[in-house]
């Protein structure tokens, strides 16, 4: 667990400022932020099971950034 934006949470919330940040680079970029913002309200409600596919989805949309040699992805991220 980690503190992010004043509350603990898994590691996997660190990728979702990674794809925000580059939303604009994936074609679609609306269903990039909402899927983020669905992640988000699954965490702060508690819902693990909404979060956890999500959060699998959001690494998975990000590994092309790891694969290209983006300097800020993590190979270690967790859902």
């Amino acid at each position: 667990m980690v503190e992010r934006h004043g509350r603990m949470t898994g590691m996997a919330e660190y990728v979702e400022d990674f794809l925000e940040a580059r939303a604009s680079f994936i074609g679609g970029e609306p269903v990039v932020k909402a899927i983020v913002r669905r992640y988000r309200e699954g965490l702060e409600q508690g819902n693990n099971a909404t979060a956890s596919v999500l959060g699998e989805l959001m690494l998975e949309i990000a590994k092309p950034f790891g694969d290209l040699g983006d300097p800020e992805w993590r190979s270690d991220w967790k859902p």
